[in-house]
């Protein structure tokens, strides 16, 4: 993540890349593997060259449900999420008729210590 990052006294940031430069073509879909987050917190930075939906997902009762969602347009876009459940997911889709090349990072705040 380029951006300057502020985070209160004893909290550390976990960043996981999910993709770099990744290519979706129309219509593609891509799941990205199971995070947790202990404080219930996730902050995404989405790069992009094109327009694509971004999904969260938690797992509730073993099933995955579609919690949160929004639409990212070409640049960088900041998205901080607040969980009901520690264990969610990331799912992209490209919604138009062009590819379009995508970075994802998911920043997770962590307790130090």
């Amino acid at each position: 993540m380029e951006e300057e990052l502020f985070l209160p006294p004893g909290m550390k940031p976990i960043i996981h890349n999910l993709a770099s430069e990744l290519v979706l073509n129309p219509g593609e879909e891509k799941v990205f593997p199971e995070l947790k987050s202990r404080l219930l917190n996730a902050n995404f930075r989405i790069k992009t060259d094109g327009k694509l939906i971004l999904t969260l997902e938690e797992n509730l009762d073993s099933n995955w449900v579609a919690t949160d969602k929004t639409a990212c347009h070409e640049g960088v876009t900041l998205w901080q999420c607040l969980l009901k459940k520690s264990t969610f997911r990331t799912r992209v889709k490209n919604p138009t008729d062009r590819k379009v090349q995508v970075t994802l990072d998911v920043l997770i705040p962590e307790i130090e210590g």
